[in-house]
């Protein structure tokens, strides 16, 4: 995510958020001292809020979360370019920010209660990326069932000025305690569609021997 120029919420008006926000993710939703969004009292769960979509990058504009990624030099393998393994690591950082946006929280001991898992993923590389470099990660979901969601990705390459990899995981919402799937709480099906703009495509009605 973009954080050049982002600015601190107005001291003692916290955002919706919530108190102590890093400053990134309020700017990422347009700047929260300025959305007239009510303070979050302790304990409660934060409301998602719309955002301005494409962090700058036109192609991205069909994605409500960009997440910013610096290309580390770590990443890179003995060919000299970024690994096709750590792309899944960038993926995972996007889908993690559009879960916190959701109001899901920081990954903590909630989500070993119940979360999302990966049923499947698939990845396509389009251009090798090297360092130094930073990637605008776009993540939408693009489809729905009862439990279970399909969330795209892109990953534009600023040095580039192209996309550099795109992927589709399917993931499933799951009761870790008593290990087994379970339906996609209301709240959250609510704060997809905020963050959407719209609601995401039907999935078919799954066979029984699939996941």
């Amino acid at each position: 995510m973009d954080t050049s120029g982002a600015e601190t919420p107005v001291s003692g008006s916290p955002c919706a958020h919530g108190a102590g926000s890093p400053a990134s993710l309020c700017a990422a939703a347009g700047g929260c001292a300025d959305t007239g969004a009510r303070a979050v009292e302790p304990g409660e769960q934060a409301e998602p809020q719309p955002v301005e979509r494409g962090q700058g990058v036109p192609h991205l504009a069909g994605y409500p979360v960009v997440s910013e990624v610096p290309v580390r030099w770590g990443d890179m393998d003995a060919l000299a370019h970024v690994n096709h393994a750590v792309y899944l690591r960038y993926f995972e950082a996007a889908r993690i920010e559009y879960f916190e946006r959701m109001g899901m929280g920081h990954p903590g001991p909630e989500w070993r209660e119940y979360g999302f898992v990966i049923a499947s993923l698939r990845c396509r590389y389009r251009a090798p990326v090297t360092y130094p470099d930073t990637l605008a990660v776009g993540v939408r979901v693009a489809a729905w069932g009862r439990d279970r969601l399909v969330m795209r990705y892109e990953a534009y390459s600023r040095a580039l000025e192209r996309v550099a990899a795109e992927a589709e995981t399917l993931l499933v919402a799951y009761d870790f305690k008593n290990a087994r799937p379970v339906s996609i709480r209301p709240e959250q099906r609510e704060a997809i569609l905020v963050l959407e703009g719209r609601e995401p495509d039907p999935l078919p009605r799954r066979r029984s021997s699939e996941v």
